[in-house]
């Protein structure tokens, strides 16, 4: 079953087990989102740190 990763973090707390997603994981997606982004807005390359 999948389900959206906002749905699993709340059954996570509600259920006190670890959200199928780490919150490691979670920040190397915001950092790849930020980066499409960002080289959209410059039109150009973005290095991910």
């Amino acid at each position: 079953m999948t389900c959206a990763p906002s749905v699993d973090f709340v059954a996570a707390i509600r259920g006190g087990r670890e959200p199928m997603t780490s919150l490691e994981r979670a920040l190397v997606v915001q950092k790849i989102s930020d980066a499409i982004y960002a080289s959209a807005e410059a039109g150009d390359t973005v290095t991910i740190q």
